[in-house]
């Protein structure tokens, strides 16, 4: 099976890219963003009032908790996600963030070639590690996290524990 490159972007790039749409979206200086009320309402009605988004079965989507389709510009988000991402499960809120990643990074025009079997993909040529990545900028910015214990992101980010040890870290 062959595996998806997409074009090269840096660990700036994508802290650029997570301000810019945190600003765009005017939550510059929100700690806890409200990932679902983004999804539901402001993405298509700020930024493109072509994108849609559906809650689907476990059965419509058994092997991803969400997906995000560039040539439709759909989200599809299972109903089980969206159900504890409203709890604050900060691993499902994190999942959605991480497929906003994808629709910001990841458009249907842009040039995504296939990498051969056995081809070794850089890093940041994987649009699973880029959509993570921004995920990790977008909910947890370092311009609001800076002195913060990993307890203390993941409480007042809604991010689990390991994501804010993550992010922590870079």
């Amino acid at each position: 099976m062959s595996q998806i490159l997409a074009p090269p972007v840096s660990r700036a790039d994508l802290e650029a890219y997570a301000n810019r749409l945190r600003q765009q979206l005017g939550i510059e200086d929100v700690l806890r963003i409200p990932v679902l009320s983004l999804i539901e309402e402001r993405i298509g009605l700020l930024l493109d009032s072509s994108f849609n988004y559906e809650y689907v079965d476990i059965i419509q989507l058994p092997n991803e908790y969400a997906h995000y389709s560039p040539k439709e510009n759909l989200l599809t988000i299972r109903e089980d996600v969206y159900m504890r991402a409203s709890a604050g499960v900060g691993r499902d809120r994190f999942t959605l963030a991480h497929e906003i990643g994808h629709y910001c990074l990841h458009s249907d025009n842009m040039v995504l070639s296939r990498a051969e079997p056995g081809q070794s993909i850089p890093t940041y040529r994987n649009p699973e590690w880029q959509a993570n990545t921004f995920a990790s900028y977008f909910m947890m910015p370092r311009h609001l996290i800076v002195g913060m214990t990993a307890e203390e992101v993941s409480k007042y980010c809604g991010t689990s524990l390991q994501a804010a040890q993550i992010a922590l870290k870079r």
